[in-house]
């Protein structure tokens, strides 16, 4: 017989204990959640039609809605799992991830026109710059999320960035390098 031994809940979702001696019928269902062995022979499991073994060393990853079973393969012997089933989320639910994707599409991409990959990516490296050690957040009280010390030690980021004043400018069209002036943007 399978049986939980403990369960615990959390704002992620939920951890169980399970003894499981009988094998699972091919199922889904909206958690995504990874299967560790706790103890007990090596088993397998059935993912979208494809055999997963679980060992010691492994675990089995299944996605939301992914159609999975358990093969009972020890005869009579018990297995022990561990498995955590991660509630689904949606973007929505994660304020700081949301609020960072808003300021970076508007403060960011929204203004800007990338000319090459090179550009793009320095132009990225001073907005992440910009961002972490001089915009204000509000959450923080108006202060950059930088500790002061790291701000002036980590100024240049990951090579040397021509200038953090905004707006960005651009490379002009046919040259290629990068320009503090003004006219670079038309």
């Amino acid at each position: 017989m399978t049986k939980a031994l403990s369960i615990l809940r959390g704002r992620f979702g939920r951890v169980a204990l399970l003894d499981m001696d009988t094998s699972l019928v091919d199922h889904a269902h909206p958690h995504f959640h990874l299967i560790f062995k706790a103890s007990g022979p090596d088993q397998n499991f059935v993912v979208e039609g494809q055999p997963v073994p679980l060992r010691n060393d492994m675990l089995v990853a299944v996605n939301s809605w992914q159609q999975h079973a358990y093969v009972h393969g020890g005869g009579a012997e018990r297995t022990l799992f561990l498995a955590l089933y991660i509630e689904p989320g949606s973007p929505w639910e994660n304020g700081y991830c949301e609020s960072f994707n808003s300021k970076l599409r508007d403060e960011f991409l929204n203004g800007e026109i990338f000319y090459s990959l090179k550009e793009a990516q320095v132009l990225a490296e001073r907005w992440r710059i910009y961002y972490n050690t001089e915009r204000p957040h509000s959450s923080l009280g108006y202060q950059p999320p930088a500790p002061v010390a790291w701000r002036i030690e980590a100024s240049t980021g990951h090579g040397k960035v021509e200038s953090k004043s905004f707006p960005l400018f651009h490379a002009h069209d046919c040259g290629g390098e990068l320009s503090n002036s003004p006219s670079a943007l038309h």
